[in-house]
C-alpha cells in the first residue's frame, strides 16, 4: 500500500514493546518579503514535547472447511493461498486507513488529521479572482 512507499517505517522498536514514545516539534515558520527599508524580520521557533503511543496489534483471519482442503488436494490448489491474500490486503488497508486518517477509538493521529499541521483557508475559484487562482 502507499503507506510504505512514502514513509520511512519505524521498525527498531523491540517486539514485545507495548508503548512506543518520540520527541515531536512543533515550529512556527511565517517568512516574507523584506522591503527596502524594512526592519521586522519574522522569526522561527520550535517548541519540542514527548508523546506516547500504545502499541496495537491488527489482525484478520480467516477459516477453511475440512471439504475446502480436500477439494484443493484434489485440484493441486492452495485454499490458504487466496485467503491469505485477502488477509494480508485487510491488514495493509488497515494500516493505510490508520496512516492517513487515524483512529479516534485508540487515539491515533493520522498524517491528515495530527495536531499541528498546518491548514489554510483558499477563497473559491470566482470570476473577479481567476487570475489570482492561476487559471
Amino acid at each position: 500500500m502507499l503507506t510504505y512507499k512514502i514513509l520511512d517505517v519505524k521498525s527498531d522498536v523491540a517486539s514485545g514493546a507495548e508503548t512506543y514514545a518520540c520527541n515531536v516539534m512543533t515550529r512556527a515558520v511565517v517568512a516574507k518579503i523584506l522591503g527596502n527599508s524594512s526592519d521586522d524580520i519574522p522569526l522561527v521557533d520550535t517548541d519540542m514535547r514527548r508523546e506516547f503511543q500504545r502499541i496495537y496489534s491488527i489482525v484478520t483471519g480467516f477459516t477453511y472447511t475440512v471439504k475446502e482442503q480436500r477439494q484443493a488436494k484434489l485440484t493441486g490448489t492452495s485454499v490458504n493461498a487466496y485467503k491469505a491474500g485477502l488477509a494480508r490486503r485487510a491488514v495493509s488497508e488497515k494500516e493505510n486507513r490508520l496512516t492517513w486518517i487515524g483512529d479516534s477509538d485508540y487515539a491515533i493521529q493520522g498524517l491528515a488529521n495530527a495536531e499541528g499541521i498546518q491548514t489554510e483557508n483558499v477563497e473559491p475559484a470566482t470570476e473577479g479572482n481567476r487570475h489570482r487562482m492561476g487559471e
